[in-house]
């Protein structure tokens, strides 16, 4: 008769204990070991596993400070000397033949876990009496009894609980199988890995544990705590040793929609004060770990849910009602009803124009007036206020110098951006009711912010500027939160009162002076963009500058390079530089089919290695096709190279810089002036112009620097030595 370990952690359950040890020491199978590890109890628990171990020598007890429950059920995992391995919560019990049962169907049917049924068993804790309940939720797994060979849908046949199987030590001390210490929802961890070395298993259609439902138990309470994350730590560290055992590719698809099933129930009761962090770990999983679409389409359509439900707490329209030819609506924000007359309606007509489906997300006030955002909103209605409000071709560049003294609306924490007007007085929108001379927006997107300052400057016709990172930004990407403030802030900034440069739908003040046949570039100013250029290229600076300086060796050697660069998924530069999903597919077709004979190199986004995510993210390396994932130095990798296509991005621009052939597929700000091979044609763009004139224009001309050292504006090659600087402190760091 094989020896059967049964592990019993125990924590604070005098309540219960005796129940559960009696359903045990009953057992008509007498070889058992029985492990009960007191996790630290501050009842009478320890009391009472001693008292039984004085009757039963079968009984060893573990005492051991509070670890929880992983740490007491890998307690008893260590000195378990059983051939099979039993696990049993101290509130519940098993019926006396549980044991006796799973050990002959192991036997006979040579599986290497047996499963069983389960009676899901509630407590009332004000009469202290134990009442079964009928919805046996976790009978439903299996419909049939008998031999199974594992399946793919481990969650959904076999269920993730450590209790009502009877595992094999052999697999156990094998693969090493505990539970992760310190998370919750540990069981799926340790379920996971036995299983994925399972064959065979027996469902045993018999309800023969009694699982106690308590609300003070751990599966009792909602979690309202920082733990409630360890759902998603947990899929991690099941995606991890799938991939470490080589199962991925048998087990990449329940993993995604298991994932996805722990998304929905995660956002049911997330606490909003740990929104932030899911949203990190969510990131990571779907760029380092898994990229499906499917997780990525959960994902969003779960934000979009729950900020409906956070808006309808906190937003709602009563009524709408008609009193003396006027129009009223009342609205309740946060408890407060608010009535709107006349002057609304006025407003609205003016500012929504054609648009309908009005829609309360949040308001802004200006004297009498109060402002409302529209969460509906068209992305290209909302974009045409600013189009409308503002001059088509006022002087070459914004002229900072008319800002002076004026009051200007802007984002405080734009601290940087800060220091090209030392003189100006600046306000923070969100808290501020003033009236502006200058609206300023942080870039095109569409958000509530955005939305109301566009709103207000329409409203009271004053100029909207559009904000943008210049080209040589900062040492580390924005969405890099790990990096230390001073690495991610900008030190070059673009201001546009048409549209932002990398917008082709329209002209910029950029585009307006590359296509401007009268502004002369002269040669002078020629020279002073060809040292910046060679110093750019020498000492690799570009837009984000904490990535090592290498010479890769990627591919064949003594082959042609070809580069394909990847993109930030859903960077506005896409959509608005005539740019989706199909252009990148089409790109890189075209490159594969262009040079047959060469190495086709597809390069990461930086941004997609720190979180976000990229239009190739799922591609693997085949035949003559590579993958460059890991981080390096943009010119590092464009001087390896002989050819490079690219949809958008900046790295085109700096591929001629370096003198490559560049094919452009989008419609960047360095595309249509004759130094690319274009895909598209913009026919507004109908000037010619030098590599050393297009740098000059969008570098110098068009892009404002300043030193934070020295908080105050200066010129390209002053913030190219500040870069410099800083990047050697950052890599010394």
């Amino acid at each position: 008769m094989d020896k059967i370990s049964i592990i019993i952690p125990v924590y604070n359950v005098e309540n219960f204990l005796e129940k559960c040890l009696d359903s045990v020491i009953n057992q008509t199978y007498k070889n058992l070991e029985i492990i009960c590890v007191n996790d630290g109890s501050k009842d009478n628990s320890l009391k009472i596993l001693n008292e039984y171990a004085k009757k039963d020598e079968r009984i060893c007890v573990v005492n051991k400070k509070n670890g929880g429950l992983s740490s007491a059920r890998n307690a008893g995992l260590d000195i378990a000397s059983g051939k099979y391995c039993y696990f049993l919560d101290s509130d519940d019990w098993i019926e006396l033949n549980t044991i006796e049962l799973l050990v002959e169907k192991m036997t006979t049917n040579d599986v290497d876990v047996v499963v069983h049924g389960i009676k899901n068993i509630c407590y009332d804790e004000q009469s202290r009496q134990i009442v079964q309940d009928c919805e046996n939720w976790l009978n439903s797994f299996n419909k049939e009894q008998g031999v199974f060979f594992v399946p793919l849908e481990i969650n959904e046949k076999i269920p993730c609980v450590a209790w009502n199987k009877l595992y094999k030590m052999e697999i156990i001390n094998k693969y090493n199988c505990r539970f992760p210490e310190g998370l919750i929802n540990e069981d799926e961890a340790f379920i996971w890995t036995y299983m994925i070395h399972c064959d065979k298993y027996y469902y045993l259609d018999l309800l023969l544990y009694n699982y106690l439902r308590r609300s003070d138990s751990i599966m009792g309470k909602k979690d309202t705590t920082i733990k409630v994350l360890d759902i998603l730590k947990i899929q991690e560290i099941i995606y991890q040793t799938v991939f470490i055992n080589n199962k991925i590719d048998m087990y990449k698809e329940v993993l995604t929609k298991n994932y996805i099933v722990q998304l929905n129930h995660l956002f049911s009761y997330l606490p909003k004060k740990f929104e932030k962090q899911a949203l990190n770990l969510i990131k990571k999983y779907m760029t380092e770990i898994n990229s499906d679409d499917r997780i990525r389409e959960t994902y969003n359509r779960l934000k979009i849910q729950r900020r409906k439900e956070m808006f309808e707490k906190l937003f709602s329209i009563k009524k709408i009602d008609a009193k003396d030819g006027k129009i009223y609506k009342v609205i309740t924000i946060l408890g407060i009803r608010l009535k709107f007359r006349s002057k609304y309606k006025e407003l609205q007509n003016l500012v929504y124009k054609n648009s309908q489906d009005i829609c309360v997300v949040g308001m802004r006030h200006v004297s009498n007036v109060k402002f409302l955002g529209k969460q509906t909103v068209n992305q290209e209605l909302f974009y045409h206020y600013y189009l409308d409000l503002n001059s088509r071709y006022n002087n070459f560049q914004v002229d900072i110098n008319t800002f002076r003294g004026k009051g200007v609306c802007a984002e405080s924490s734009w601290k940087n951006f800060n220091y090209i007007f030392p003189d100006l007085k600046m306000y923070n929108f969100e808290n501020d009711d003033k009236l502006y001379d200058y609206y300023f927006l942080w870039g095109s997107k569409y958000y509530e912010n955005n939305y109301s300052i566009a709103q207000r400057a329409m409203f009271y016709n004053k100029p909207l500027y559009i904000l943008e990172d210049g080209f040589l930004k900062s040492i580390d990407t924005w969405v890099n939160e790990n990096a230390p403030q001073r690495y991610r802030d900008g030190v070059s900034f673009t201001v546009d009162n048409i549209v932002p440069y990398y917008d082709a739908r329209f002209a910029s003040h950029m585009e307006l002076m590359l296509n401007d046949k009268e502004l002369v570039i002269t040669d002078e100013q020629k020279q002073r963009a060809r040292k910046c250029i060679d110093k750019i290229i020498e000492t690799h600076l570009t837009k984000y500058n904490h990535q090592p300086i290498f010479e890769p060796k990627i591919g064949r050697e003594g082959v042609k390079k070809v580069l394909v660069v990847d993109q930030s998924y859903g960077d506005m530069s896409i959509a608005k530089g005539l740019a989706d999903e199909n252009t990148f597919k089409e790109m890189l077709e075209c490159a594969i089919k262009e040079n047959p004979d060469a190495d086709i190199i597809v390069k990461t986004h930086p941004d997609t290695m720190a979180g976000a995510g990229g239009y190739y993210k799922g591609l693997k390396a085949h035949d003559n096709i590579y993958t460059q994932t890991e981080p390096i130095n943009p010119i590092s990798l464009i001087k390896y190279v002989d050819k490079v296509y690219v949809c958008t991005t900046q790295f085109g621009f700096e591929a001629l810089m370096c003198g490559k052939e560049v094919h452009v597929f989008g419609m960047p700000f360095y595309a249509g002036w004759g130094l690319t091979h274009d895909r598209q044609k913009c026919e507004r763009r109908t000037n010619t112009r030098t590599l050393e004139e297009v740098f000059y224009i969008a570098y110098i001309m068009y892009t404002y620097y300043v030193n934070p050292d020295k908080q105050c504006r200066c010129e390209i090659e002053e913030a190219m030595d500040y870069l410099l600087k800083l990047r050697e402190e950052y890599l010394n760091e």
